[in-house]
């Protein structure tokens, strides 16, 4: 029981005295980064990216699900709109007129 304390007393003297280390989490990026992450550069005013929409099923002609919302074709939401379904795709269009395509399958390079 003696021992115990003594090595208690010996811990907490220890730690007073200053010879803690402060530890750091090991998965953090680099303070550098984690600055220029948080500040960016006051010049650099990058527009904000876009949601990515996710495909996840499709009833070629009429509807297609996306991001847990079954859609028709024709349908309005947000900034876009379902304008065609096809065996792998659907076709949309953002508020700016431009032409989306959502694919169930990632595109693939040919090998040769």
């Amino acid at each position: 029981m003696a021992d115990a304390v003594k090595s208690l007393a010996c811990i907490l003297l220890l730690t007073a005295a200053g010879h803690a280390v402060a530890m750091t989490d090991p998965t953090l990026p680099p303070a550098a980064l984690r600055a220029a992450l948080v500040a960016p550069d006051a010049g650099a005013s990058a527009p904000a990216p876009a949601p990515r929409l996710r495909l996840q099923g499709l009833r070629p002609g009429q509807s297609a699900l996306i991001d847990g919302r079954l859609r028709r074709v024709g349908e309005r939401w947000g900034s876009h709109q379902l304008l065609r379904v096809e065996a792998q795709a659907a076709w949309l269009r953002d508020a700016e007129g431009r032409m989306l395509r959502l694919s169930l399958l990632p595109a693939t390079e040919p090998r040769p």
